[in-house]
């Protein structure tokens, strides 16, 4: 499922065959930098130039819905079809992500003009407004906005959003209300729609939805609130709690999941989920259910860069990588790597993902790889 993150999502527009991407289909771009500046042109109020030095070679594409499908993308090119996509018509908004930026200055939300791109160094300057708030596409991702930016930054990603629609549902980004997630990184600051899993307790008449699933479950709580769980996670970890989310489907309908997917639910998912129940609970009124398979069948959700997910049996879902410890070249896997960081090993060039042996004999744990990058605020 996926839980968090942002991502540029590209219209089904007469360039998209020419980018090698499938017409009329809500496409999801990363792009990465070095580095950039985020300058405010004089004399005006909300207005910059966004530079971003050195771009990696080659964004990355995927696309979600109606078939799972992924592909890579020069810069030149996909600047070059700038106008044919709809963006010089309609500037779309976007998200910058500061790599490693201070908490509550890391990310930016802008409407973005049209590129202007040397290939030759590869820089790419726009002319940017600020925005205020999210367009509805990247606030169903999660993303949070801070007030303020720093001027020169260092890695960075841009993620943009034409303002389609791709079919999913859900402003928690695709989790399950009351849904135990966990997370490859250790404390704050999580995604919108997530909350930590150390026992808050919440006003019910905002929460009114968590609260039908919850109720009193997770222990006393002042009058007119509630109180959420409290779970130790493995070191270097998060668990977090679906707060606004997909209200859970129940036993007459199908839940979007990967196949052997295995989470922690209040309640009944969906049809195709079947109780685990040889595994111990997180905590009491927790239950474990595994995905039968999902309505997309072999095209489930992306995944959330830096989830950990448990599935049934030896192998990990489309999208993971096994937690076992492996050593992965940064270079190679700057997402991963700018979610997970060095807290489970590494050094100046590599890092390493957790080693997490599943809680019972045929289960697995995977770390997801490719997906969705998550943007914190």
């Amino acid at each position: 499922m996926t839980l968090l993150g942002g991502g540029l999502l590209a219209p089904g527009a007469p360039a998209a065959p020419a980018l090698g991407i499938p017409a009329n289909t809500p496409t999801l771009f990363a792009l990465n930098a070095d580095g950039g500046t985020l300058t405010p042109v004089a004399g005006t109020r909300g207005r910059f130039v966004l530079t971003l030095s050195k771009l990696d070679r080659r964004g990355v594409w995927f696309t979600d819905r109606p078939a799972r499908q992924s592909g890579s993308v020069r810069p030149a090119s996909l600047f070059s079809s700038w106008k044919a996509l709809g963006f010089a018509a309609d500037p779309p908004n976007a998200v910058l992500t500061l790599a490693g930026g201070r908490a509550r200055a890391d990310t930016a939300a802008l409407e973005l003009g049209t590129p202007r791109y040397s290939p030759r160094t590869g820089t790419v300057r726009f002319n940017a407004k600020a925005l205020s708030s999210l367009s509805a596409g990247l606030a169903r991702h999660g993303t949070k906005v801070d007030a303020k930016l720093p001027r020169r930054f260092g890695a960075a990603s841009l993620f943009i959003d034409d303002g389609q629609d791709d079919g999913q549902i859900g402003s928690g980004g695709g989790c399950s209300l009351g849904e135990v997630a966990l997370l490859a990184r250790e404390g704050s600051p999580l995604a919108a729609g997530l909350l930590p899993a150390i026992g808050l307790t919440l006003p019910i008449d905002e929460n009114d939805a968590l609260y039908s699933l919850y109720f009193a479950t997770f222990g006393a709580a002042p009058a007119g609130q509630f109180r959420i769980p409290t779970l130790t996670a493995p070191p270097g970890m998060t668990y977090v709690i679906c707060q606004y989310g997909d209200f859970p489907f129940g036993p007459g309908a199908a839940n979007d999941c990967a196949t052997n997917e295995i989470n922690a639910f209040p309640s009944v998912p969906g049809s195709n989920w079947t109780a685990r129940r040889d595994i111990a609970p997180l905590a009491p009124g927790l239950t474990w259910y595994q995905c039968a398979g999902g309505p997309r069948g072999d095209s489930p959700p992306l995944c959330t860069i830096g989830q950990v997910t448990l599935f049934g049996g030896d192998a990990v879902g489309p999208g993971y990588l096994p937690a076992d410890g492996r050593i992965l070249s940064i270079s190679t896997n700057v997402l991963v790597y700018q979610t997970v960081g060095n807290a489970f090993g590494g050094d100046a060039t590599t890092f390493a993902l957790p080693n997490l042996p599943g809680p019972v004999a045929g289960t697995t744990y995977g770390v997801c790889a490719t997906g969705v990058y998550p943007s914190f605020g």
